[in-house]
Order: structure tokens, then C-alpha cells, then sequence
């Protein structure tokens, strides 16, 4: 994120605490820069003062107008500023933010990904180049740099292995994509000394409480700020933050499948103080094996591929053993076979759903996606999905509008380890067109499934002219100075275009030609913009576009 790393005036927003909730959007960066509020200058209206900086190995600076070690100075973000869980239900952290003003504080309640319902108050520490008054960029160790960058410096100087930092706008997250293992092998490799200790707990913060939730969306209003985001914005580190309601926590095993086999402990453990550590181990049983772990909660586990681990207990929690039966796939079925690729599918619900290396994925809860299929003879078939995983995932089947099942799968392995998996019930088909719909509940990346029955063969086929578009493959976007240029593929079929800001307002359109291999947009006012490409026949396609 641009920011102002120089003493400038703050307009003072003057307005009360606010019992009436905005809606807004969310974005992450940590770039270890000196906070805006840090300057006396621009803190004059803030409530609770300046916000401490802090030198390279974290110390509190004792000037307040040092300059900003993006300006090759002392002066950075204090490490114990990263994010933090109070409860299963509540965090705390910093933010910015270009209208609530300096030292004052919103709460949030999260209101769509995984992170759904949960909430989260914040203080505001910064301010700068942002889409609106609206746009909070939360601070999170591994969310991206943004424009600025002294935070390689810091994990360099720290002792830190790595200095990768993902993509430049969006981190860890935006390299790995919602796979855990992968955001915590990079949390490690950057922040892994006892000196970066806090930006590593913020990064495993993001993966455990914050679930990965890619830029969620929010309802917010103004309150009181908690009295442990005071003391941190002020530096005074050493003084007892406030309490969580409860100081002891109750840790849940399950097995996913309950025969794959068992774990020490057997179930659960109550009464477990915060902040502690406690062994856990599971043993396939016969015909299974140990896949992993995953975590439903506040709480990290040190290696969530290791069958005997160690678990850290933040608040509530729930770990899963998931084992892979490798001695009973699914049972081998005959009859005529019709494959139905997931990515030919005729509509789709989520704009999220992207199509990758021939498979679907970026799948959330509430997505799905709807398959016309044709049959030669009607009758019963049975119904097998190639998917991969690394959560829990669940979703339902619907055939001509009547739900026939359901599919639950535990973690494959990875994102890209891909299995087969049968629906429990035969499905009925008519002769001719048959609508078939996957209802998604998790994350998920789907292959292809199959119809196996006596139904004299068949097509699966799409409504005329729809496409399905692979985003990452399809266009690429290129940043420049209040602006970006879109290259586009041969034959793309896009007839029009228009620029979305983060408010949901056009502030660009026009026409694309047929021949045209390319767009260029500039004279932007914000750094965060949606791309929409429309045309005859395609499914409209919508990706985020960064200026500098």
C-alpha cells in the first residue's frame, strides 16, 4: 500500500462513535514502513496520540518524527502490532484507513468467506493511497508488501532464511492460494527466528483464526478502542493486555473418516490454559493412511503433516486426524460412461470460481455450478468425483432439481492430489437432457465427474456460446503509473469492458474490438480496481487490477 512516509496535514474527520454499522471492504499488507500516525504532525487529531514506531529489531523509538525506514531511516511498524485472537469469535489489530482518522478504532463483523460472522476491532495506525473512505487495509504479516518494502530488510537483518514475500499485493495468500501448509512453510522460512517471533504468530494468526479469507467483506462502526490496541499503539508492550473472557480452553480431536483409525487424545481435552502446548498422535488403521491435520479454531499445530505432533492452544479448538482408505477405493462400476468435465459447465454461481489447469477451484461456500447433460435411455447411474482438498470438504448434488446426495471428503492431501470419490445413492436420469448442479459447501477443486449406467452413452453440453474462463491463464494485467494494461488472447470474444471501483461505481467503459490484443486504462484515481470483460456468449469476467 502508497503511503504518506513524510510529515503532511490530516484533515480531521470529526464525528462521534457511531452506533450504526457501514459496509466496507477489506484488503492486507505488511510492509514494516513507519505507520502515517506516526508523525506528530498528522496524529494532531487523534484521541490516543501518536503510534509508536519501533527500530529494526523491534524496540520502541524514542523521536517521534524519525523517518521511515522506507526511506532508508530507523523508523519502522512495531512487530507486536501484528494481529492477535482474543476469542474464537474476536480479534485484534491495525488498520488503514483515509476517513476514520488517526488512534480511533471500528469493529468489524465479517460478512461473507470463511470468516463469515466473525469479528474483529482495529485501530487505526495509517493512511494513504486507498480506494475509498470505505477501503481498511488490515495489517498482517506475509499480506504483501504493496508499494513499499523495508520489511525484507528487517527479517535480513532478524536472521529471518527467506525473503520471500509472495506477490507483491496480496502476500502469501495470493502465491499459495488457500493451502495452509503451503502460507505456513512460508511464515516459517521468513519469520522463523525468536527475533520475528511476533510477525510469525500475526502470519499463523491469518491462517488459523482469519481461516485465509481472501479480502473479506465487512459491516463496521466506530467504538471505543480496547485498551490492550492503546497500549500497543503507544508502545507500552510490557503493560497486561485485556483479558479474554475465558483463560482456559477446550481442545476437540476428531477422525475423519471416525475407522480411519485413532488419536491420543481419544476426543477432548477441557480446561487447557491459553498459550499451552499439548501432544497430539494418530495411527491409521488397517487399509488407511494418515494424510494430516487440520484445524477448525484459534490455535496452530507445529507440523500438520506429521502424525505425532504438537498442537498450541489459542482459544477453542478442533483438530482433525484425516486418513485416505487405500485399500477400498471406490468399488469399480459397469455400464456406459459419460464424462462431464468440471469446467464445461453452462452457469456457475461465484464470480471466485476459477478455472486452472483443467480443473475448477477458488471454490467458496454458496458457489455452484450447474452441467446440462444428455442421455440416450433412461435410468440409474452412478456418480463419481475426481476432486482434491486440503479441508474438509462438502457438497451436495442436485439431478433436475431434486437433491440426490451429498459428497464429504476429508483433506486428499494437497490441493492437487486428486481422488475419486463415489456419491452413497445411484442417481435417476431421463432420456434427452438432464440439469445436474454441485452445491458447494468449503473449498474444493474438481477434475471431472462420471455417470456409469445402463443410459445407452450420452454428452454432457453447455448452453450455446458459454465459455468457461481460466483468469489466470486468459488475460494478464500489467500495472503502470494510474493505470494497467490488459493483454488479451487470440479469438478472447470480448465485445466491451468496464472499471469498478472498490465502491462498486464505474469510473471507466468502453468497447473492445474483435481483432483488438489489448486495453489500456489510465488516469485512475484509486489503486484497487476491478477489470469487468463482457462479450456475446462468454461468461463475464471480473479480475483485480493494481496501480501504482
Amino acid at each position: 500500500m502508497k503511503r504518506m512516509s513524510f510529515a503532511v496535514s490530516l484533515f480531521t474527520f470529526l464525528f462521534a462513535v457511531s452506533a450504526y454499522s457501514q459496509n466496507g471492504v477489506t484488503t492486507r499488507y505488511w510492509d514494516a514502513c513507519k505507520p502515517s500516525c506516526g508523525w506528530t504532525s498528522n496524529a494532531s487529531g487523534s484521541p490516543n496520540g501518536v503510534c509508536k514506531s519501533c527500530n529494526i529489531t523491534g524496540g520502541v523509538e524514542s523521536s517521534n518524527d524519525s523517518r521511515s525506514a522506507c526511506e532508508n531511516g530507523p523508523a519502522f511498524t512495531c512487530m507486536k502490532q501484528a494481529p492477535w485472537a482474543v476469542d474464537d469469535n474476536m480479534s485484534y489489530g491495525f488498520v488503514a484507513n483515509n476517513k476514520v482518522g488517526c488512534g480511533k478504532c471500528v469493529e468489524f463483523t465479517f460478512t461473507n468467506t470463511t470468516i463469515s460472522g466473525k469479528k474483529m476491532t482495529v485501530m487505526v495506525s495509517n493512511f494513504g493511497n486507498l480506494g475509498g473512505d470505505a477501503h481498511f487495509d488490515i495489517m498482517i504479516p506475509g499480506g504483501g508488501v504493496g508499494d513499499f518494502d523495508a520489511l525484507t530488510r528487517q527479517i535480513q537483518q532478524n536472521g529471518g532464511s527467506s525473503a520471500d514475500m509472495g506477490v507483491r499485493y496480496g502476500g502469501f495468500r495470493a502465491k499459495c492460494g488457500a493451502d495452509a501448509a503451503c502460507i505456513r512453510k512460508m511464515c516459517d522460512a521468513a519469520f522463523g527466528t525468536a527475533a520475528l517471533a511476533d510477525l510469525k504468530a500475526g502470519c499463523y494468526w491469518y491462517i488459523d483464526w482469519f481461516k485465509m479469507a481472501d479480502n473479506p467483506n465487512v459491516s463496521y462502526k466506530e467504538v471505543t478502542c480496547p485498551q490492550a490496541l492503546v497500549d500497543k499503539y503507544k508502545g507500552n508492550f510490557n503493560s497486561t493486555p485485556n483479558p479474554p473472557p475465558n483463560t482456559t480452553y477446550t481442545l476437540t480431536v476428531n477422525r475423519n473418516p471416525t475407522n480411519g483409525g485413532t488419536t491420543t487424545p481419544a476426543s477432548s481435552q477441557s480446561n487447557i490454559n491459553g498459550g499451552s502446548q499439548v501432544n497430539i498422535s494418530a495411527t491409521a488403521a488397517s487399509g488407511y493412511t494418515f494424510t494430516n491435520w487440520t484445524v477448525s479454531g484459534s490455535g496452530t499445530i507445529a507440523n500438520a503433516n506429521n502424525a505425532s505432533t504438537t498442537v498450541t492452544v489459542n482459544g477453542n479448538i478442533t483438530v482433525t486426524a484425516n486418513f485416505n482408505n487405500s485399500a477400498n477405493p471406490p468399488v469399480p462400476v459397469k455400464g456406459d460412461t459419460i464424462k462431464v468435465e468440471a469446467e464445461n459447465f453452462s452457469s456457475k454461481s461465484g464470480d471466485n470460481i476459477k478455472v486452472e489447469d483443467g480443473a475448477i477451484g477458488w471454490i467458496e461456500n454458496g458457489n455452484s455450478t450447474t452441467y446440462k447433460v444428455n442421455v440416450g435411455k433412461a435410468g440409474t447411474a452412478t456418480m463419481l468425483f475426481r476432486i482434491a482438498t486440503e479441508v474438509q470438504s462438502n457438497f451436495s448434488v442436485e439431478v433436475n432439481g431434486t437433491n440426490v446426495g451429498r459428497i464429504s471428503q476429508g483433506s486428499t492431501g494437497g490441493w492437487g492430489t486428486f481422488i475419486t470419490v463415489q456419491l452413497s445413492n445411484a442417481v435417476t436420469l431421463r432420456a434427452g437432457e438432464n440439469t445436474i448442479t454441485l452445491k458447494f459447501e468449503s473449498a474444493v477443486n474438481v477434475d471431472y465427474f462420471l455417470l456409469i449406467g445402463d443410459i445407452k452413452g450420452g454428452t454432457s453440453v453447455r448452453q450455446p456460446g458459454v465459455k468457461a474462463v481460466s483468469e489466470r491463464s486468459q488475460v494478464t494485467l500489467k500495472a503502470n503509473v494510474r493505470g494497467f494494461n490488459a493483454l488479451l488472447p487470440a479469438n478472447h470474444g470480448f465485445t466491451s469492458y468496464s472499471v469498478i471501483d472498490l465502491q462498486g461505481r464505474e469510473v471507466r467503459s468502453g468497447r473492445i474490438g474483435e481483432s483488438a490484443t489489448g486495453l489500456s486504462v489510465s488516469g485512475l484515481k484509486h489503486s484497487v480496481v476491478f477489470l469487468r470483460l463482457e462479450g456475446k456468449g462468454r461468461t463475464p469476467l471480473s479480475l483485480k487490477a493494481v496501480t501504482y
